[in-house]
């Protein structure tokens, strides 16, 4: 195992009992920068300790505040995300087994009360689990009393966490204030509630097993622009649907009040948790990422590729009619008289006033009307391109030419326009 060593009780603790197991294959020690003297002073502990012990370690230095300036994240989830980003990366390079993590009964406990408080589901609720994908936690059923006297029966010093103290921190104010004030009238408060934890780890396995056989009724397949597509009728006819939702939805963002919300929405509706969109298509909920919007890009009217983003290009190709064996009649390729264009020509996104004349009609017809006889989803209707001339929309991308710009019995060259994978 490689263990995460900060130098606290908990991870001291956690390395001597792997040690005495034959478990201990090498130390991890991060150094955030964030509490000056005093972090230099835990590296140089651990250093000694390892030392001592004939333990081989890693050290890693973080600019950990810099990060979260940079990201926006609280400095709490950045150093996690450094830490167990890291932690991987030893494991990978060196061929170690899972990293062993110091957390024990009342970190358990802590988490609980946490995630009540602030509002959870079955998962959070479960608290943490004794292992999960390399990572494992053999102190979980230890308490902080059994931890420290193990320390004691065995001589070994450990450093304190000056931090760890002020309970301006949520987790240091449920350790310092709630947990031994619940204790006053339930002396066995951290076991009952990790013991809570515990089955309540047990019920979300079951509740897992349920909502993947739910899903294969109400998650369909994806169009080529979707993430997610859900069948809004069988999440009707399913028990608790909200919740259902946020199962769904929520890892993209989507908000409590967003999910109800989904649950009223009309056809055609959009909600919006950046980059993500969350729109209704019929009896569909569907997912997608917002498409990127593309400015106009010229167009040679000769041979030429213009990148389109999204790992699309747009190849164009002069030709005089006479050379095709026959007209293109694929929706990704047009065919154009070129005389019929008025430069220059452009490729842009689709705009909410856009109109054109669609080949075979009468008559124009905003672009957004002709979408929705087309039944293409909101989604699809942001991600739509056009191709204009100085005169306006001559193909609506994927779908057809306008009237103008078709060939007819006096063409005599034409541009063709091919939408390709880059």
């Amino acid at each position: 195992m490689l263990i995460a060593l900060s130098g606290g009780a908990d991870s001291v603790a956690l390395l001597l009992l792997m040690l005495e197991k034959g478990q201990a294959e090498a130390a991890a020690h991060c150094h955030f920068g964030l509490r000056g003297a005093e972090s230099d002073r835990d590296e140089a502990f651990v250093r000694q300790l390892c030392q001592e012990r004939g333990v081989r370690l890693h050290v890693r230095h973080f600019d950990t505040l810099a990060e979260a300036v940079r990201t926006g994240e609280s400095v709490e989830m950045v150093a996690r995300r450094q830490r167990y980003a890291w932690f991987e990366t030893l494991r990978r390079e060196h061929g170690y087994g899972p990293v062993a993590v110091a957390h024990h009964r009342d970190d358990q406990a802590e988490t609980l009360l946490l995630n009540l408080a602030r509002g959870s589901g079955l998962r959070g609720l479960a608290g943490m689990a004794e292992e999960r994908e390399g990572v494992v936690r053999p102190l979980l059923h230890w308490s902080r009393r059994q931890i420290l006297d193990f320390l004691d029966s065995r001589g070994q010093k450990f450093v304190d966490d000056s931090t760890n103290s002020d309970t301006r921190f949520r987790r240091n104010f449920m350790r310092h204030e709630v947990l031994p004030l619940l204790s006053t009238q339930y002396p066995r408060i951290a076991q009952t509630l990790a013991d809570t934890a515990r089955r309540l780890r047990e019920a979300h396995s079951i509740y897992a097993f349920g909502l993947e056989a739910l899903r294969r009724r109400i998650v369909l397949p994806c169009g080529p622009l979707e993430t997610l597509r859900l069948d809004l009728k069988a999440l009707a006819d399913s028990p608790a649907p909200r919740t259902l939702l946020h199962e769904w939805l929520s890892p993209y963002g989507f908000t409590a009040a967003q999910l109800d919300e989904a649950l009223r929405l009309r056809p055609g509706g959009l909600l919006e948790a950046q980059p993500w969109l969350l729109t209704r298509h019929g009896d569909c909920l569907v997912v997608a990422r917002r498409p990127a919007a593309i400015d106009p890009r010229p167009l040679p009217l000769s041979k030429g590729t213009v990148e389109l983003g999204a790992a699309r290009c747009l190849h164009i190709e002069r030709s005089p009619l006479a050379r095709l064996a026959a007209i293109p009649r694929e929706r990704q390729v047009a065919c154009l008289d070129l005389s019929a264009l008025r430069p220059p020509l452009v490729v842009r996104s689709v705009a909410e006033a856009d109109r054109f004349q669609p080949f075979g009609m009468k008559g124009t017809q905003s672009v957004a009307d002709y979408l929705t006889t087309r039944h293409r989803s909101r989604i699809e209707k942001l991600a739509q391109l056009v191709v204009c001339d100085a005169e306006g929309i001559v193909w609506l991308v994927g779908e057809r030419p306008a009237q103008r710009a078709c060939v007819h019995e006096a063409t005599q060259e034409v541009l063709l326009l091919r939408i390709a994978d880059s």
